[in-house]
């Protein structure tokens, strides 16, 4: 009833080789609820025309998947301490459990790749009303 609705979209589009790589990025604000955050990236492999998965992109860039994989490990810990330590300060924000499944490559779906750097994309607002969200940056 009546309530107050703010909603945008951004987006960005880059290909490298062989791939193609759009971000979409929505911001919702609902009355008086949080800022909701969303991200959604589509990724394709141009040559083979389908849509082409972190550890492919992984293989392309002779990225060692390992290697990123302790990297968003790490990254999500320290984003986890200072989390933590918010909330002990009576901060409501995203709680982080750096041993989810959602950190593994494998279930990361949401990148991308431009200028020789790639972006791994942690948007909790996708899931939940957030603006938060952890960029992984290799």
């Amino acid at each position: 009833e009546n309530q107050n609705i703010i909603f945008t979209v951004e987006y960005v589009a880059n290909v490298q080789d062989g791939i193609l790589s759009v971000m979409i990025r929505s911001n919702l604000k609902e009355g008086s609820k949080a800022q909701k955050v969303i991200i959604q990236t589509y990724n394709y492999d141009l040559r083979n025309n389908k849509e082409i998965t972190l550890e492919e992109v992984l293989k392309i860039e002779n990225l060692d998947k390992e290697v990123i994989q302790n990297t968003i490990n790490e990254e999500i810990a320290i984003e986890q301490k200072k989390a933590e330590d918010l909330i002990s300060l009576g901060y409501n924000i995203y709680k982080r459990d750096k041993n989810s499944e959602i950190y593994k490559i494998e279930n990361s779906t949401e990148f991308y790749l431009t200028n020789n750097t790639l972006y791994i994309v942690y948007a909790y607002g996708n899931a939940t009303d957030t603006s938060e969200m952890d960029l992984i940056i290799i």
